[in-house]
């Protein structure tokens, strides 16, 4: 493989690597960080829809004395009172009621317990919800709270920027390339006339001249 060759492929190889990489890590890095504010706003906002759930519950104690969960009817109004989306789940992990997509599956609130709130995302295609869960308890009944809070724009915003990327990647790729092109075609050039003219002094014409009008060491080695 000529000279010529092996420095544009390698040159042409790290600036593709690193580019994407550094593209893409900055992306994720990005997503990351708003993912954790969504994620500070999610607790703040499932402690504020369980105040509200408990204080529901004690106004209606006596409807709900020899009961487990309270009915759905009940657990409608008590998502009326709460500012997003939301789900309730038996003890057993039956959904009593929700206001989410019908096709939501989760098993959040199996990490759940009397002294712990467990969170998770759940996603489907460009839509997305971070559920954040625990467990709501008034007398005889007790039940899973699930609080939802949309991050469908954080993630049609993650994916906007790589498609955005990938046309930034592709132009920076092709000027590089061109760059390249250039820089190699610099660099060989007196390296080829270099070795012709070493060539020529091997047969013994001794009378050949290099004149590069260069002040690097290859305009001294020419001289």
């Amino acid at each position: 493989m000529r000279l010529f060759a092996k420095i544009f492929l390698c040159a042409t190889l790290v600036l593709s690597i690193a580019v994407l990489l550094s593209g893409y890590l900055l992306i994720a890095i990005s997503y990351k960080d708003s993912l954790d504010r969504e994620t500070e706003h999610a607790l703040s906002q499932h402690q504020y829809d369980r105040f509200s759930v408990q204080s529901a519950l004690i106004s209606n104690a006596d409807r709900l004395k020899g009961l487990e969960h309270p009915d759905a009817e009940m657990l409608r109004s008590f998502a009326d009172r709460l500012g997003g989306g939301c789900m309730f789940f038996s003890k057993g992990g039956a959904v009593l009621y929700s206001s989410l997509p019908d096709d939501m599956d989760t098993e959040v609130f199996s990490r759940a317990d009397e002294s712990s709130v467990a969170h998770e995302i759940w996603r489907r295609g460009d839509t997305g919800y971070l559920l954040v869960c625990s467990i709501m308890a008034q007398g005889d009944s007790s039940f899973y709270l699930c609080s939802a809070v949309d991050i469908s724009p954080l993630i049609r915003q993650k994916s906007q920027l790589e498609s955005s990327f990938e046309m930034v990647y592709f132009i920076t790729i092709g000027f590089g390339v061109l760059l390249m092109l250039l820089l190699s075609a610099f660099l060989t050039r007196p390296i080829i006339r270099l070795t012709q003219a070493t060539a020529q002094m091997a047969k013994g014409k001794y009378d050949k001249r290099l004149r590069e009008g260069r002040s690097d060491e290859i305009g001294v080695l020419s001289d």
